[in-house]
């Protein structure tokens, strides 16, 4: 059995990627023990979250996404042909990302996978307004990822039903978890999954907040003690490391331009997808990729 020390220094030096005999000495341990530890490798988890399929400007399959008008006569075509280019941009970005980041083992699914009926704006910032379409449309998305496991839990009500729950129909299609709040072990690392959190001008803010406040629950032992904590919902990225404790923001898989953000807020977005690397020792790599939309370069909307 190699103590933790052990596992350190040998998950240490892959991470460097030493010579595994140069690892093996220094660890004191037999070479075929660093091998063995480097087949093993880190747990690649993917957080997954805020797609909004359905929207204009949420991530969109290829067989849903708007159709894109040659010679435009009209406003209308024009903004057809936004969503078009958007549309198309964004999802090519997106499985362009995945094939970089697979395989990954574990998917965290943070919510808000659909945009729902959008009746604060008649469905007029909708592609497609049936919401078990707009599953179908995020079961595809996340398909994408070949992930080999996944934990769910629930977004808005807003978007994702505030009677009946048809993220649920996503869970259910996968064979996964999901609830209002999870708890998953990664290599001896606790997650803290939620999705919404308070949407501060600074997102660090937020962050602290939520850490704060989940360690009164953790003080008083009716919370698992998180060593990643994770939320959703503002679409902005942030990463705060604490000595104990690393809180991430994720970015949405959702585009700018819909009538509530080009009309009513200033805060800016990100488009993109976080995965980390759970290495045996507890040890988390992160890797970042926001996207850099031509979309997002906006003279009018």
């Amino acid at each position: 059995m190699l103590s933790k020390e052990k596992i350190h220094l040998i998950c240490g030096g892959l991470r460097l990627r030493l010579p595994q005999k140069h690892i093996a000495k220094m660890a004191r341990c037999n070479l075929s023990t660093v091998s063995v530890m480097s087949r093993i490798g880190p747990t690649r988890v993917l957080l997954w979250g805020d797609s909004h399929c359905g929207s204009n400007v949420g991530l969109t399959p290829p067989a849903y996404q708007t159709k894109f008008t040659p010679n435009p006569q009209t406003e209308e075509h024009r903004t057809l042909n936004k969503w078009a280019s958007l549309q198309k941009e964004c999802w090519d970005w997106y499985i362009n990302r995945l094939n970089m980041l697979k395989p990954i083992d574990k998917l965290f699914y943070l919510g808000d996978g659909i945009d729902g009926t959008g009746h604060r704006c008649g469905g007029t910032d909708l592609i497609i307004v049936d919401r078990k379409v707009q599953v179908q449309m995020a079961i595809e998305a996340i398909e994408a990822t070949e992930a080999k496991d996944m934990v769910m839990v629930y977004g808005t009500p807003y978007h994702t039903g505030q009677a009946e729950d048809f993220e649920m129909d996503i869970a259910l299609h996968f064979k996964c978890k999901i609830g209002g709040h999870e708890w998953e072990d990664v290599n001896g690392c606790t997650f803290d999954l939620k999705h919404k959190q308070g949407n501060c001008d600074n997102p660090t803010t937020g962050l602290w907040q939520q850490i704060k406040d989940h360690r009164e629950w953790a003080g008083l032992g009716e919370q698992p003690r998180a060593d990643v904590l994770v939320r959703a919902h503002t679409h902005r990225f942030c990463i705060l490391k604490m000595e104990d404790c690393i809180g991430i923001t994720i970015p949405g898989l959702m585009a700018y331009g819909t009538k509530f953000g080009a009309r009513q807020c200033s805060k800016k977005i990100q488009f993109g997808l976080v995965a980390l690397d759970v290495w045996p020792d507890g040890v988390i790599v992160e890797h970042i990729h926001i996207a850099k939309l031509a979309g997002h370069i906006t003279h009018k909307n």
